[in-house]
């Protein structure tokens, strides 16, 4: 090794003729390193798509208009615009969501992606049906496109009805003490070219009573409803119809609503311990309301089991009120029976309030029948082997 390193150390012209670059040998007396060394260093291997690039591509999302006016719809009647757009920047524009403002306006299959310089829509559907007058709606989208990643469509339109009715129903939310004499108007304004002229209203229940008043002929009644007490059951649902001369609508309908509420509520109404209750655990608890015009007292709170304590507590002063059961610990309740908690009350309709107790069933067990066990007896020995213990 030291006589090549000393040839090559004593040839100079032979190395002057090396196309820049050397080879140097370093010898020890252990060991050797050969490094290659580069009086000129390769140009670094070229990258792809730098950073610096990329600056400047990004979508961008222009509507021809971002309003529409369907201007008089129809009451009832369906129309649909489409709304356009071009990506004017230099990337895929990608829409990522639609959402119209209510379940009124729906929207159709919308082009999610759009290539720079192309157009795409978005289709939009809206029904009319129970508006009136001048409407708008908005539908929101979101986008790809860094400077307006959401924005908002809107459509209006003037919903135009024959005959406006307002309101368009009537409702009564009654109790044991309201006046018989309560009565909802509804206005009626006729929006036809021509005069309009009605028949007397008609419905089914006798719940209710009508009468149709004239405020302009031809042009604006008031339709006036009335309940009649005792109402058949606590909540009654009746149509109340009107013929018209005009056969755009032969037929005006007013839906009336009477629900009537009892003065003094009890919750729950029958009171249902649990299965795994235990007498002398959680006090269970019926809760009473007064809706009536005078405070409520009450007196004499009883449950039918010796030994069995009921406290009323008075959340509201007249108003809201808590029984609390204690009930001893060794009372039982069978199935099939029922106890009862009883409470006096100054309302003259209630003067007396009953709640039954009872329990829920408890759940059947079940028995798994298994096979009696069987002495198991070991097989004969073999031939010729001892039948005892051996013992060597």
């Amino acid at each position: 090794m030291k006589r090549l390193l000393f040839r090559i150390l004593r040839r100079p012209a032979k190395v002057a003729s090396f196309p820049r670059w050397a080879v140097v040998l370093v010898a020890g007396s252990l060991a050797g390193t050969a490094v290659l060394s580069a009086a000129q260093s390769p140009a670094p291997p070229a990258v792809a798509e730098t950073a610096a690039t990329a600056v400047g591509r990004a979508p961008r999302i222009e509507f021809a208009t971002p309003n529409y006016d369907f201007g008089r719809v129809g009451a009832g009647q369906v129309v649909k615009h489409d709304f356009v757009f071009t990506n004017t920047g230099n990337a895929t524009l990608v829409l990522t969501e639609v959402r119209p403002g209510c379940g009124c306006t729906t929207s159709g299959t919308w082009d999610s992606e759009v290539e720079p310089g192309r157009t795409g829509r978005i289709p939009i559907q809206f029904n009319s049906g129970g508006f009136s007058g001048r409407t708008s709606k908005s539908i929101s989208v979101r986008c790809n496109d860094p400077q307006r990643p959401s924005l908002f469509l809107q459509i209006s339109a003037d919903v135009w009805t024959p005959v406006t009715l307002q309101p368009a129903s009537v409702y009564f939310n009654l109790t044991g003490e309201s006046p018989t004499n309560q009565v909802r108007t509804v206005r009626l304004v006729s929006n036809l070219d021509g005069p309009l002229t009605l028949e007397e209203p008609e419905t089914e229940s006798a719940a209710f009573r009508t009468h149709l008043k004239t405020v302009q002929p031809g042009r604006e009644y008031e339709l006036e409803v009335t309940t009649v007490l005792p109402l058949p059951t606590s909540y009654v649902h009746a149509p109340i119809t009107i013929k018209t001369s005009s056969p755009e609508v032969p037929v005006l309908t007013v839906p009336a609503t009477a629900m009537v509420q009892p003065v003094v509520t009890v919750m729950p109404a029958t009171l249902t311990l649990p299965a795994n209750w235990v007498p002398g655990g959680v006090a269970p608890a019926v809760t009473l309301r007064n809706t009536g015009s005078q405070p409520l007292v009450l007196t004499d709170p009883t449950l039918n089991v010796e030994g069995a304590t009921v406290q009323v507590n008075e959340l509201q002063p007249g108003r809201l009120f808590r029984l609390m059961l204690q009930i001893p610990a060794g009372a039982a309740l069978r199935p099939g029976e029922r106890w009862e908690v009883k409470v006096k009350t100054s309302h003259p309709s209630y003067p007396e309030i009953t709640v039954p107790v009872v329990q829920a069933p408890r759940p059947a067990t079940t028995t798994t029948l298994r096979p009696p066990l069987r002495p198991v007896t070991p097989p004969p020995p073999p031939p010729g082997a001892p039948l005892g213990p051996t013992y060597r």
